[in-house]
C-alpha cells in the first residue's frame, strides 16, 4: 500500500492499486479527476529560471500537535507525522549572501489529496518560513528555491509522510461499567465474609480449648504433694 502513497503519475497509482486490488480496478475515474487538477508547476521548465547550484540551504520540518508549543524535527522520526497537526518548514545553513528570493512548492501525493482537488505543486514566491497542515495521507515533499539575480542557486526538499492518526480510545460510560463493578465488589465481599466466618470458627474452637490447654499446664507448674515431700 505503501507505492500507492508515493505514486508520482497516474499510470504508477493505478499500478500501485491493481497490485492490491487486481486488474478490475481501472483508471477513467483516476483520469478524470487528474485532468480536473492544475498542472504541477516547475521552477525551471514553468517559470524559466535556471538552476545553477552555487550555494546551500537546509529545509526543515518542525511539527506538532495543534495547541501544543514542543515541536520535533521531521528528520529525526523518519519524516513521519500524523495527520491532523501542523507543521513550520525553516531554512538552516544558508550561505547566500547579498539579496534574495524564496520560492516554495508543496506537492501532496495519494488518493485523499487527489479526491479532495489539492495535489498543489505550483511554485509560489514566500518568505523565510513556511506553515502548512497535515490533512492528506501520503508520501509529499516541500521544495525551497534561493533565487539571486534571477538564477537558482541553492535548494533542498523536505519528505513529509503523513500517517492516520490512531483511533482514540472511547471511554465506556458509567452505566455500563456498573454491573461489572458490583459484580466485583460483591464478590470480594462474598470472600471477605468467608474468611471472616472461617477465622472466627477457628478462634471459637481455640477459645474452647483453652481451659483444657491451663490445666495442662497447671499441672507442669504446679507440684503434686508427692513431689514436695521428695523435694
Amino acid at each position: 500500500m505503501r507505492e500507492t502513497y508515493d505514486a508520482e503519475t497516474v499510470n504508477d497509482f493505478v499500478a500501485a492499486w491493481q497490485d492490491a486490488f487486481g486488474p478490475s480496478f481501472n483508471k477513467p475515474a483516476v483520469e478524470a479527476a487528474q485532468k480536473s487538477l492544475p498542472a504541477e508547476q516547475f521552477i525551471d521548465t514553468t517559470l524559466r529560471i535556471p538552476i545553477r547550484l552555487e550555494n546551500r540551504v537546509t529545509l526543515i520540518g518542525g511539527a506538532c500537535r495543534a495547541g501544543v508549543a514542543r515541536a520535533y524535527d521531521l528528520p529525526r522520526r523518519g519524516d513521519r507525522v500524523q495527520k491532523d497537526r501542523t507543521i513550520d518548514f525553516e531554512l538552516r545553513d544558508l550561505d547566500v549572501t547579498g539579496p534574495y528570493e524564496v520560492y516554495w512548492k508543496v506537492k501532496n501525493h495519494g488518493s485523499e489529496a487527489v479526491r479532495a482537488g489539492q495535489p498543489r505543486g505550483d511554485v509560489i514566491v514566500g518568505g523565510a518560513t513556511q506553515y502548512e497542515s497535515t490533512a492528506f495521507v501520503g508520501s509529499h515533499y516541500v521544495e525551497v528555491y534561493i533565487v539571486q539575480n534571477n538564477v537558482c542557486v541553492a535548494k533542498d526538499r523536505q519528505p513529509v509522510i503523513i500517517r492516520r492518526s490512531p483511533t482514540p480510545t472511547v471511554a465506556r460510560p458509567l452505566e455500563a461499567m456498573l454491573p461489572r463493578f458490583l459484580s466485583v465488589q460483591g464478590a470480594a465481599c462474598l470472600a471477605f465474609g468467608r474468611l471472616t466466618a472461617h477465622r472466627g470458627q477457628w478462634w471459637c474452637e481455640q477459645l474452647q480449648l483453652l481451659p483444657q490447654v491451663a490445666c495442662r499446664y497447671r499441672k507442669l507448674l504446679v507440684p503434686t504433694p508427692e513431689a514436695r515431700l521428695k523435694t
